[in-house]
């Protein structure tokens, strides 16, 4: 028969052997069985970061001025022309613009909607070929409301809006050569004298203004009595530009400059000619380079 004392021992046994097992049971359900929370906080808290920074804001640019460009340029504009750049079609999706900056390539920064800005070639011309002139990319920057930035950069081919051709021997030059002078003999009355000028590379060109400086020495005796300037394209083809009158040449005069002014034709610009009627056995000069140079400008802004 079991004691009193034995059947107290087996009641203890059994309350702490149940206190184990609820122990254990609820730590293996918080370890395998419990939801975790900490994943939907952070998508939650992710959310709520995106709808209160919202999207950024979408760059436009219009402008005013220059010629419409093509392939990888946007805009076209002569040299020492305005343009006048606009940013209020740009717009923020969920919000409002309360900025906008605009940079351009030699370190301008203007803030505004609107803003001017002049293009300029600041140094000499080393070729007549438009692909190797430099190629601007003004930039707009626009912010909004949540500080979030939107950007947008055209492409701007700046031309020159004039070619200085110096008068060179057979060349045309475009930097001014040291002075020199080529001498003509103009043995026969009314017959003439060709000097051709031509260029290195061709010069396309659309209708446009011209005015050419020739400088001329000869004996006060010799008779020059007319000069025709030609423009020839590639293939040769020829198209008289000007000729003098005749009070630009009459006179016993040794040393004149002359100056004529025209409309140069759309033409691929391959070189001038210029013929020059007279008598003079000892010869007339063509002056080159120096203070008062031969020199073609052509006008195209």
């Amino acid at each position: 028969m079991m004691s009193l004392a034995g059947v107290n021992v087996d009641k203890r046994m059994l309350a702490y052997t149940l206190s184990a097992v609820i122990i254990l049971s609820s730590a293996a359900y918080v370890v395998f069985f419990m939801p975790d929370h900490t994943k939907n906080t952070t998508a939650a808290a992710g959310n709520f970061h995106n709808i209160s920074h919202g999207e950024p804001p979408i760059a436009k640019i219009s402008t005013s001025g220059g010629y419409a460009g093509s392939g990888n340029i946007d805009l076209i504009v002569f040299s020492g022309t305005t343009i006048e750049f606009d940013g209020s079609a740009s717009y923020d999706p969920d919000g409002e613009i309360v900025s906008y900056e605009w940079s351009f390539d030699d370190g301008t920064l203007l803030k505004g909607e609107k803003v001017s800005y002049t293009f300029k070639l600041d140094h000499a011309l080393s070729s007549l070929n438009t692909s190797r002139l430099p190629v601007f990319s003004p930039l707009l920057t626009v912010c909004d409301n949540d500080g979030k930035q939107g950007f947008l950069r055209i492409f701007v081919k700046v031309i020159p809006s004039q070619y200085t051709l110096y008068f060179h021997n057979d060349v045309f030059k475009l930097q001014n050569p040291g002075e020199s002078s080529e001498k003509i003999k103009l043995p026969v009355l009314w017959k003439k004298h060709d000097l051709n000028y031509e260029l290195n590379e061709t010069l396309y060109l659309q209708k446009c203004s011209f005015n050419i400086t020739l400088h001329i020495k000869k004996p006060r005796l010799s008779l020059l009595n007319n000069i025709v300037v030609s423009a020839y394209d590639s293939s040769g083809n020829e198209t008289v530009l000007v000729k003098t009158s005749f009070t630009q040449t009459l006179g016993f005069w040794k040393d004149r400059i002359i100056t004529l002014n025209g409309e140069m034709p759309e033409i691929d610009l391959k070189g001038v000619k210029v013929s020059l009627y007279g008598l003079s056995y000892r010869g007339v000069s063509m002056v080159y380079g120096g203070d008062k140079p031969s020199v073609m400008n052509i006008l195209l802004g």
